[in-house]
């Protein structure tokens, strides 16, 4: 009986905080609207707000200024996206869409003993040119140890 009521006066102590308002959702920054095409990336909200949100055709992401790395990376991927074999460009570039000085560069990497590594693999963003070039933004990377890491 004890356990009983003490397991019910939990569930009502958490629904009256959870509707009291307690539990609020920040609006995300935004460093522009979403393409209604790429709203498919984050159909069940943000994981979280530290950065500038910024819309990719292949995938969404939260840029922290500050370490000039993305916080999260969120992509949806299905099988028809796979199809295509458009070739990998390498071509690896600052991200266009953030102010100099809060964005990687590619000198940030050199001699730097770490590599570029992808967070959202261009393997899966072969679907068109676009997609794939994406890619190889540097917001779309974080420093990796050595080659084939």
């Amino acid at each position: 009986m004890k356990r009983s009521c003490l397991s019910i006066f939990s569930l009502i102590l958490f629904l009256a905080f959870f509707i009291s308002g307690c539990v609020t959702i920040q609006q995300p920054p935004i460093a522009s609207s979403p393409p209604q095409r790429y709203g498919e990336h984050i159909l069940y909200g943000y994981p979280g707000t530290e950065g500038i949100l910024l819309y990719r055709k292949g995938y969404t992401l939260d840029h922290d200024n500050k370490k000039k790395v993305a916080s999260w990376v969120s992509y949806h991927l299905v099988d028809s996206y796979l199809v295509q074999n458009v070739p990998r460009s390498d071509d690896f570039r600052p991200d266009p869409d953030l102010p100099k000085g809060q964005r990687s560069e590619l000198k940030d990497y050199d001699k730097s003993g770490y590599d570029r590594g992808h967070l959202v693999p261009a393997e899966d963003m072969r679907r068109d040119r676009q997609t794939e070039s994406e890619t190889f933004l540097l917001s779309n990377m974080a420093p990796q140890i050595g080659a084939g890491f």
